[in-house]
């Protein structure tokens, strides 16, 4: 069982919400970019809405790339992102994490 998550490096995860279990890594990667290009939607979202536009020549979102590429591997690990995203509140950044569930229970 692994175990994914989304929080600022440094700090624990959100303690109000239950963690990601999956049965493979692969499983819990694809999860995590999943989320990540959830957020960057929304973010391109609101900036439509208040009628903002990404700089021209705007780079791919690497961390998004490196998540997908993750989801072929079965390994646990961390990927590190920017929190460029619309309405960030810190500059500390994203890590992005899959764990091996221990045994007995979460």
């Amino acid at each position: 069982m692994f175990i994914a998550t989304i929080n600022v490096p440094g700090y624990l995860p959100d303690g109000d919400q239950s963690p990601a279990v999956f049965d493979t890594a692969a499983e819990a990667w694809a999860y995590l970019a999943e989320e990540r290009e959830l957020a960057l939607n929304l973010a391109d979202m609101v900036l439509a809405e208040a009628d903002l536009a990404p700089a021209p020549g705007d780079a791919p979102d690497l961390a998004l790339g490196e998540l997908r590429r993750f989801a072929n591997v079965d390994l646990p690990g961390t990927v590190y992102a920017s929190n460029s995203l619309s309405g960030a509140t810190h500059d500390l950044g994203m890590a992005y994490s899959v764990v091996i569930a221990e045994d007995g229970g979460l």
